[in-house]
């Protein structure tokens, strides 16, 4: 599709002629839609073919800027997508440059907003750099106080780059010291804290805190108190989605959690549809239950297919071969 994408682009561009009547010169919303295709493309070279489509875009505004079109924050933050879902090497040093850019250039038509900051704070989160948990932090908070100075509505903090330092956070625990799990759930708590001030924690946000008591606690009695303590203010939402379900099924104990919710089965057989629906009526758009019922639906029907076509074996008759001498005419070998 991406690929498609810019090859049309670079057929516009060749059949622009307005002297022979050809009006088919790529605008602004053209080149934003080439590289939004860019950005979500699984290529291995997605985000260097956004990147570079971007800076092809900004040379030639340099050079006929009453012709070209001028990149806007649309078309950054397609390029900041794209890092944050890279696998390749330096890809959150490409999106903190691009975000540097932004935010340095004091040009209103490509000030970063709240889609900016969080596509970085994805990149980080992904990444295997150290201090991940104080550093989402300070990106976060770098957004507030420009939104603070400029009053920006696209600055506005949402819950979703909270979630994204929550999910930092989250990650934090791979190879690092007690210290800085510790460091890394201080930050975790009173971010959620300060979302729950600013604006109304969601399901997701939910979700990340208990992925953080899980990979940054040590098992054991606090570890569940804390877990509880969240669930059950979850619940009082009606926020229980998937994301919180899961995770707290594995971060309390079981025995622990079916004692405290007086389930008669255990935890682990209880789907979230079988939850009381106060618990769950608030959730939207929970993209996990969504993905997880299309995995179960295909389940099911593979399952009915092969039902169907044992069924359909069983229901052959078996066929009695007589001896049958075939001339050579019809077979074409001798018999």
């Amino acid at each position: 599709m991406a690929q498609k994408a810019s090859e049309l682009l670079k057929q516009m561009q060749k059949l622009h002629n307005p002297r022979k009547g050809y009006q088919t010169a790529p605008d602004q919303r053209t080149y934003n839609a080439v590289l939004a295709a860019w950005s979500r493309s699984d290529e291995s070279n997605a985000a260097v073919e956004t990147e570079r489509i971007l800076k092809e875009m900004q040379d030639a505004y340099k050079k006929a800027p009453k012709e070209a079109p001028a990149p806007n924050t649309v078309s950054f933050n397609s390029v900041l997508h794209a890092w944050s879902r890279s696998n390749l090497p330096g890809a959150l040093n490409r999106a903190q440059a691009v975000l540097e850019f932004m935010i340095k250039s004091n040009k209103p038509d490509i000030a970063p907003d709240v889609i900016s900051f969080t596509s970085v704070l994805n990149a980080l989160a992904k990444s295997k750099e150290p201090d991940k948990a104080p550093r989402a932090r300070k990106l976060l908070d770098t957004m507030i106080k420009m939104h603070q100075i400029s009053k920006r509505p696209t600055l506005e903090p949402s819950q979703i780059p909270f979630n994204a330092v929550l999910n930092a956070c989250a990650f934090s625990a791979l190879d690092t010291t007690d210290e800085e799990k510790q460091v890394a759930l201080k930050v975790a708590v009173s971010t959620f804290s300060e979302l729950c001030i600013r604006a109304c924690p969601d399901t997701v946000s939910y979700g990340n805190l208990m992925k953080t008591y899980r990979t940054l606690m040590k098992p054991g009695k606090k570890r569940n108190e804390v877990a509880l303590q969240l669930f059950d203010r979850c619940c009082k939402e009606g926020l229980v989605g998937e994301l919180v379900w899961t995770e707290t099924c594995r971060t309390v104990k079981a025995k622990d959690l079916q004692m405290h919710l007086g389930l008669v089965k255990g935890p682990g057989q209880i789907l979230l549809k079988d939850l009381p629906k106060p618990w769950t009526n608030n959730v939207r758009g929970d993209k996990l239950a969504a993905r997880r019922r299309t995995q179960t639906e295909a389940k099911r029907r593979d399952q009915q297919k092969r039902e169907q076509t044992t069924v359909k074996k069983k229901q052959v008759p078996a066929i009695r071969f007589r001896n049958i001498l075939e001339p050579s005419y019809q077979s074409g070998k001798d018999l």
